[in-house]
């Protein structure tokens, strides 16, 4: 999200969603900042690398995370109107969905009285997820307004399979 963010911004035009979109990129950079710190507190450094090889070398994660990567990279390459909308979904289904089975881990601990203060710091997290999703939200009904002719039955059928395939390798997630 840190590195995805400027790409977006650079396409948008209205300096305050410029300036939401700053700043949702710093929140991005502090919840990174954040996940290290707890896998740095708990974690021996001879098994840090490993799980951070996770990203790249699980082929459940790295098939999740492709549903995402993939419109971004494509925004990366073609900056164009549709590509753009894409991206956008693309974000709020990283925001608004994949977030979350993550977050449930961590206040499941704290339900039992484990890792309190790390599910108060999800927590914060968590709350400026539901602000970055409201964004995108807010983006995606101005954008409907303002080029209508972006959102053909086409587009509103690539976008729901979008969310369905993003849904579907959230459940599959879970299971795994």
């Amino acid at each position: 999200q840190t590195a995805n963010l400027p790409n977006i911004s650079d396409y948008v035009t209205l300096p305050e969603i410029n300036l939401l979109l700053a700043i949702q990129t710093y929140q991005e950079a502090i919840h990174s900042q954040s996940y290290s710190y707890i896998l740095e507190s708990v974690i021996p450094a001879e098994k840090r690398m490993k799980i951070y090889d996770i990203a790249i070398k699980d082929k459940h994660l790295v098939k999740r995370n492709k549903v995402i990567a993939d419109h971004y990279e494509e925004f990366i390459k073609n900056h164009t109107d549709k590509g753009f909308v894409k991206v956008m979904m693309a974000n709020y289904m990283l925001e608004g969905i994949y977030f979350f089975l993550g977050f449930s881990f961590f206040y499941n601990l704290a339900r039992s009285g484990k890792m309190t203060g790390v599910a108060t710091e999800i927590k914060y997290i968590n709350r400026d997820e539901f602000t970055h999703m409201a964004i995108f939200q807010g983006m995606f009904r101005e954008l409907q307004k303002e080029r209508q002719d972006l959102f053909t039955n086409e587009m509103k059928n690539e976008l729901r399979e979008m969310m369905k395939k993003a849904i579907e390798e959230e459940i599959e997630w879970g299971k795994y």
